[in-house]
């Protein structure tokens, strides 16, 4: 055995006697050999610090993981590495410290179970990537990256992929790393009071990429080395990034602060938020995708536009979504970028709404016709039966009132909730005697039509239950549904239920008394969903056009 070796081993073993006998609380690098003068490979010693660490991990009832460790130290000295330093849960803390990777296909520190972490204190140099972070989506994660200088990473400074987890980068320095940030799956990560000068050689790239949830960045000092190979400082792939007082500095011109690439969503999508920011190059936003939301505000520009859209984008044929609601584009209280204004297609969105896949009226006309017929007459179930939460069906005259279209105005006339189509165009529906068929026009994937019930008058005093149950249809279609009650005076509305799982045949019954706090007379309108999606784990089974449930009644009963 080489006596480097042999001197490392006896070191690890009598460190680790030592620590069980004194209960020792931090484990220090140079224990175990590691010597930091700037000449020595420390990588052994190093790994053997990090697999020396303790701690306790325990479940919490009701929650996740807690976790304390040892605290890894590495004094004032000059670290040489030659390869990559697989690091654990806890705290790695530098005082004074510089690692220096000699190897550059290797990276400094991973860990595939990165959790709750923090690194603070180092200075890094050279190799691929400073620092990379992997985890197999753990709940509660919260990592650390403080007072830490990134000097010269031909990777990336930080290379985060992790999930269920926060990040924040604080008070670090970043000094020619090809890639600064790469923000693979965070939900909520934030880098603030920090200083990026990119790399000379940075070609058709941004210093920052995000690929993840939520990406704030807040007093950054930004100096670019421009080159004019198309640099960007931030591409953006994920959902919402917002930059507060950043300077996008104009060094050599200066580029571009914002590229976005993912495209709006429903109900949500992505959004880019920049705000008291000093913005230079060649302008703050430029959309490959348009996003659902841009705002840019009280900004200082040394060069640029707001907002520039791709040349491939014909904003008049763009949009195709439900709702004007689901998209906002401001450039407000913004300096030196003289008139300009937003592009014509964002400052009015024009909706292009796809017709709906389905039936057409005479379609839709002959199926309801056949699915009316084939609904056979069925016995009433006995009302003594029939109960819900304590209250039991009332079936005596007198205790309940049905609410039919003999004595209330049932229609699909109104626009879908927060959409620009019409129930019309997604459901059908007919009485059969004394029941409802209610039928589906379209697929149900991604919609949610209602037949609306509206003339509603009752008497929260007398009858304050609003009951109602399906009957089945014999069909493997799902018959899910939902039920929303509003009550016209007060604006107030209440979704009562939406059921996604079997029975769906049940008797139902909800006190409007108690739930809208209200007596006496009120006028309601109601709405009934034909749902039709079940989930089956991963999959879901969806109601397919000419596919119905069938109401037996709605009604409004006495306690």
């Amino acid at each position: 055995m080489p006596a480097r070796r042999s001197l490392l081993v006896v070191a690890v073993i009598g460190v680790a006697l030592l620590r069980a006998a004194h209960g020792w609380a931090d484990v220090n690098v140079k224990d175990f050999g590691a010597v930091g003068d700037g000449a020595t490979d420390d990588t052994a010693a190093i790994q053997a610090a990090v697999e020396a660490v303790g701690g306790i991990s325990q479940k919490y009832p009701g929650t996740a993981y807690y976790a304390e460790m040892e605290p890894l130290r590495f004094p004032n000295g000059k670290y040489r590495i030659s390869d990559t330093i697989t690091i654990t849960n806890g705290r790695i803390l530098g005082e004074g410290a510089i690692i220096e990777q000699t190897n550059p296909d290797k990276d400094i520190f991973f860990t595939d179970y990165a959790w709750r972490l923090k690194i603070s204190g180092f200075t890094f140099l050279s190799g691929r990537n400073h620092i990379r972070l992997h985890n197999p989506n753990l709940d509660s994660g919260q990592i650390q990256i403080d007072e830490c200088r990134f000097y010269g990473a031909t990777g990336t400074a930080l290379d985060i992929d992790i999930v269920s987890t926060t990040l924040s980068v604080t008070n670090c320095i970043f000094l020619q790393c090809m890639k600064v940030w790469v923000n693979r799956g965070c939900d909520q990560a934030i880098m603030r009071d920090c200083w990026i000068t990119t790399h000379s050689e940075m070609r058709d790239a941004a210093a920052i990429e995000h690929h993840a949830g939520r990406l704030t960045i807040e007093n950054l000092c930004g100096v670019p080395l421009v080159n004019g190979d198309n640099q960007r400082w931030i591409d953006n792939h994920g959902w919402n990034v917002t930059c507060k007082q950043v300077r996008f500095g104009g060094e050599g011109g200066g580029f571009r602060a914002v590229v976005n690439y993912r495209k709006y969503d429903q109900p949500f999508g992505p959004t880019i938020v920049l705000d008291d920011c000093l913005v230079c190059g060649s302008g703050a936003v430029y959309c490959e995708e348009v996003p659902n939301q841009i705002h840019i505000r009280d900004c200082l520009f040394g060069g640029g536009v707001p907002v520039v859209v791709s040349d491939e984008i014909d904003l008049d044929a763009y949009f195709e979504a439900k709702t004007r609601d689901l998209f906002s584009f401001t450039a407000t209280g913004n300096t030196g970028c003289g008139e300009a204004k937003l592009p014509k297609g964002l400052t009015r969105v024009k909706l292009n709404l796809p017709p709906p896949v389905g039936m057409t009226d005479a379609e839709a006309k002959r199926a309801l016709k056949a699915a009316v017929a084939a609904q056979a007459p069925t016995a009433e179930e006995d009302a003594t039966d029939c109960e819900y939460e304590g209250h039991a069906q009332r079936s005596q005259p007198g205790t309940f009132t049905d609410l039919s279209p003999s004595s209330v105005t049932w229609h699909v006339r109104d626009f879908m909730d927060a959409a620009e189509r019409r129930n019309a165009e997604h459901l059908a529906f007919a009485p059969v005697g004394t029941d409802m068929v209610i039928m589906r026009r379209t697929s149900a994937e991604g919609t949610w039509p209602h037949v609306s019930i509206e003339d509603v008058t009752v008497d929260l005093d007398t009858h304050p239950f609003l009951t109602w149950k399906q009957k089945p249809t014999g069909s493997d279609a799902p018959g899910t549904y939902a039920v929303r009650v509003f009550d016209v005076e007060s604006g107030q509305g209440l979704l009562l239920e939406e059921n996604h799982y079997p029975p769906w045949d049940a008797y139902r019954a909800f006190n409007l008394r108690e739930l809208l706090g209200q007596t006496g007379k009120r006028t309601l309108r109601i709405r009934y969903y034909h749902l039709g999606m079940q989930h089956l784990g991963k999959d879901t089974n969806y109601a397919q056009p000419g596919e119905h449930i069938v109401l037996d009644f709605l009604r409004l009963e006495a306690e």
